[in-house]
């Protein structure tokens, strides 16, 4: 897992397909005023998913992972709690979903606050869940997530 503000972004290498798709279409879309859905990147198979929610508490929200992609979630307004664990200290709830790419989890983790301009990238190996409240309760947050090809 890796967690910064967008300047530095490129100060990382992460083995995946489409982050500089994900990176220009982030500096040429108005990402306020477009509408929340799926945004396919090009060739590479990324996907840019924009939300706009109101967050919950962590109980309303499952731990997951991945295999085929990486996650690139950027907090467009608002903040939000996310959480984080090794996969390997958790235990699946069901089995793994190659249509959706994901399996739910069981266990616990830490917790970070995501503000306005930062990103986190949640590789394979990371358990993770997004759009929690913080301690001062629920917000709205606007954020994209990008669904990028993983080659690690």
């Amino acid at each position: 897992m890796i967690a910064d503000t967008l300047d530095h972004i490129h100060l990382y290498r992460v083995p995946v397909d489409g982050l500089e798709e994900a990176l220009a279409w982030l500096e040429r879309t108005d990402t306020l005023n477009l509408g929340p859905g799926r945004y396919p990147l090009g060739d590479s198979g990324a996907v840019a998913i924009l939300a706009a929610a109101v967050t919950v508490p962590a109980d309303e929200e499952e731990w997951e992972a991945h295999r085929r992609f990486a996650d690139l979630q950027v907090v467009l307004s608002g903040e939000e709690r996310m959480g984080f664990a090794p996969l390997a200290a958790m235990t699946p709830k069901g089995e793994y979903s190659a249509e959706e790419d994901c399996v739910l989890l069981a266990g616990s983790g830490n917790f970070m606050l995501v503000r306005e301009g930062c990103f986190v990238f949640f590789m394979p190996q990371d358990a993770h869940k997004a759009m929690l409240a913080t301690d001062s309760g629920p917000g709205e947050v606007r954020k994209v997530v990008f669904k990028l090809p993983w080659k690690g």
